[in-house]
């Protein structure tokens, strides 16, 4: 309200935008979506195409992605585009190509996101930044859902090289970047692949936020769940055990986390049903 006061619709759109943001952390959606559109509002008005464009590709992964309401968040790109056209630069053509290949990826069009993610490579390729990696880890992502093993591991092995240059060895964006990988493989039913990925994650992890946090714990139940599709019962037990400790005691008996933990816990906990035959 004092940005809109004022009336430097600028300070306005960031003020806007900030409000929209924390709102969303905050889980109401409809208020920050709102706070959003009137910073898009005062950004438009001011002129501000870069902000603009911004303001829009952020609305539209907020939406499309995290509240997974994708084909409402698509009806937006045309206003995106036309602001990053205005404004006609490169990175701003970079980041729109980015989020239309990771609209694409939620709406299972995988052949249209490889070409959005191609798109954005060409445009950061010059910089060789954290746009580039997270790029080139996306087509490694895509590459896996589409069944390129080869292809995948080359970009994928590029993207983890960036990033560690860029943030170096112990960093959580490389923990991340590791565990998408790992996931992606462990989605496409390709275990092999995906278990040292995801070992190597978890190591990053433990040394960076510890043995008992929340992101070392999720990847020791994702390598349970590899473990038990292997036949690796004692081992998947005993990582479960020790992942359903450690959300009880971070998240709460109650949460919905912990319940899928317990859930998997019991599951591999039963007896296996003996065959009397006929």
């Amino acid at each position: 309200a004092a940005a809109a006061e004022l009336g430097f619709r600028p300070i306005e759109a960031q003020a806007l935008r900030a409000l929209g943001l924390l709102r969303a952390i905050g889980g109401d959606g409809a208020a920050a979506e709102q706070a959003l559109h009137d910073a898009l509002w005062a950004a438009e008005a001011s002129g501000d195409d870069e902000v603009t464009a911004n303001l829009w590709l952020e609305l539209i992964q907020l939406v499309g992605v995290q509240w997974a309401q994708p084909d409402r968040a698509a009806d937006w790109f045309p206003r995106a585009t036309a602001a990053v056209e205005r404004r006609g630069d490169d990175s701003l053509r970079g980041q729109l190509a980015y989020v239309q290949g990771v609209m694409a990826v939620r709406r299972a069009r995988h052949a249209d996101a490889e070409a959005y993610f191609a798109a954005a490579r060409a445009k950061f390729e010059p910089d060789q930044g954290p746009a580039l990696a997270d790029t080139l880890l996306m087509l490694a992502v895509v590459g896996i859902k589409r069944d390129d093993a080869a292809g995948a591991d080359a970009l994928g092995a590029q993207a983890l090289a960036l990033y560690e240059r860029i943030y170096g060895r112990d960093h959580r964006k490389l923990a991340a970047a590791l565990n998408s990988i790992g996931l992606a493989y462990m989605r496409a039913g390709a275990y092999d692949d995906a278990a040292p990925v995801l070992e190597r994650a978890r190591a990053l992890q433990r040394r960076i936020f510890g043995e008992r946090d929340l992101h070392t714990a999720q990847t020791m139940f994702n390598l349970a769940g590899i473990d038990l599709e292997r036949g690796r019962a004692r081992r998947a037990i005993a990582a479960l055990t020790i992942t359903h400790e450690i959300y009880v005691e971070q998240l709460g008996v109650a949460h919905p986390r912990t319940v899928v933990v317990a859930e998997t816990l019991e599951e591999a906990l039963a007896p296996t049903p003996v065959s009397l035959g006929s």
